[in-house]
């Protein structure tokens, strides 16, 4: 599959195109792209850098946090101004107003966000998140507003990150997203209780699950990315949605996308994986040919077609080249049993970084993960923080297992290339 860059058109008269962003379908808000932290959850107190940036803007000393997310809203301004508190914040915090509670907070809940230097959204389940701006245009309005006019930063963690792209995931795990199976194999706190349910209690939705997001960054966002096995969820959610890039963040760590054009990793070692669809190739339940970087605190990526000089990753570590050819076949045994295991993705590149020449696969009962390193390898490592890596441009396969006893996995990767 070979995707364009696209532009990103928003559905305000007064808002124009802006460069790097997709183009799509106009959304229940059509904001303008601002600029966006996105937490990959289970953010901590003691991570410096993500709260630094969160704080950065002391304009009017105002953060709002947006708790449509949670079940109980109750105590969310409170328990975000004591972690902000930690790290030196001592302005004011408020909370959204619901605006599905009554029609008088749902009249005052656009002001709220006026003037605010940080706009915070909490986890939970994305699905709230967009239920509620969809419901209310004006507050959509007051949101764009916010990034447009006033350069408000839009942070937000785990479902406050997922809904930030245009579509989101709502469910779901990898294996039902890239076999279309019953999506029953995802976490209960990623996605509402589906509709109906077939027999057995399994669910009646099946394959990648996704619905409508804000739109607020370009490419796809995951989050609990390594921690849940998400790769090929991210992988099939590209795929069907037609966008060209996708970011799965990992836990306690981020991204920052600016503008819609340059993403910065931040929060600590091996923070995101950028996974590029763009010469996807699709036989029968394989996808062959995805290109994925791993990017470590202070590693860019600026988007293809967005106007800037120097598109791609560019590391603060420098870059050594792979292999031209590998030359190390797969053993027989699998380093991992379960290719959507926890970290078992951030394992595989960093043993692919320790040695370019071994192919690394992981095997479960229907697919194969494969990476490996080519001519358009690179890695990056620190002297001063070893577990700083930086991967740009390995290729992901990840392979069908046919019904009949399995053949070699290098005869298998050969045949697809």
């Amino acid at each position: 599959m070979r995707t364009a860059p696209r532009l990103l058109m928003l559905t305000l008269a007064t808002a124009a195109p802006l460069a790097g962003c997709a183009t799509r379908q106009e959304t229940p808000t059509g904001y303008a792209v601002g600029h966006c932290l996105a937490i990959g959850g289970a953010m901590k107190d003691d991570n410096t850098e993500l709260f630094r940036w969160m704080t950065s803007r002391r304009q009017n000393h105002r953060v709002v946090v947006v708790a449509y997310a949670t079940a109980s809203f109750e105590g969310a301004d409170k328990r975000m101004g004591d972690r902000l508190a930690k790290h030196g914040w001592a302005g004011k915090v408020d909370q959204l107003p619901d605006v599905s509670r009554s029609e008088a907070e749902k009249a005052a809940a656009p002001a709220v966000l006026a003037g605010a230097d940080l706009i915070f959204f909490t986890g939970g389940d994305q699905s709230r998140i967009t239920e509620r701006f969809r419901a209310a245009p004006e507050l959509g309005r007051a949101l764009n507003d916010a990034i447009h006019k006033e350069g408000t930063l839009i942070a937000g963690t785990s479902a406050g990150a997922a809904m930030m792209c245009d579509p989101m995931f709502t469910g779901g795990g990898s294996e039902s997203a890239l076999t279309g199976a019953p999506a029953d194999d995802g976490e209960q706190d990623d996605a509402p209780a589906p509709a109906g349910r077939s027999e057995g209690g399994r669910s009646a939705r099946r394959g990648v699950q996704m619905g409508p997001g804000l739109g607020l960054v370009a490419p796809l966002t995951d989050t609990h990315f390594f921690e849940r096995g998400r790769v090929g969820r991210l992988v099939a959610g590209l795929e069907k949605s037609g966008v060209p890039y996708g970011i799965g963040i990992g836990e306690n760590r981020a991204v920052a996308i600016s503008g819609g054009a340059v993403c910065t990793a931040l929060g600590g070692d091996c923070a995101a994986l950028l996974v590029d669809v763009r010469e996807l190739q699709r036989q029968g339940l394989s996808r062959l040919g995805t290109r994925v970087s791993l990017m470590s605190s202070g590693d860019t990526w600026t988007f293809p077609g967005s106007g800037e000089k120097n598109h791609g990753v560019q590391s603060v570590r420098p870059l050594t080249q792979g292999p031209v050819a590998i030359n190390s076949p797969p053993s027989a045994t699998p380093q991992f049993p379960n290719p959507w295991g926890r970290n078992v993705a951030l394992d595989m590149l960093r043993r692919l970084a320790a040695d370019p020449r071994q192919v690394q696969f992981a095997r479960s009962d229907r697919f194969e993960l494969i990476i490996t390193a080519d001519e358009r390898t690179r890695f990056g490592w620190s002297a001063d923080r070893p577990g700083a890596l930086t991967v740009v441009d390995a290729r992901l396969d990840i392979v069908e297992r046919p019904a009949t006893p399995h053949s070699d996995p290098a005869t298998t990767r050969g045949a697809s290339q």
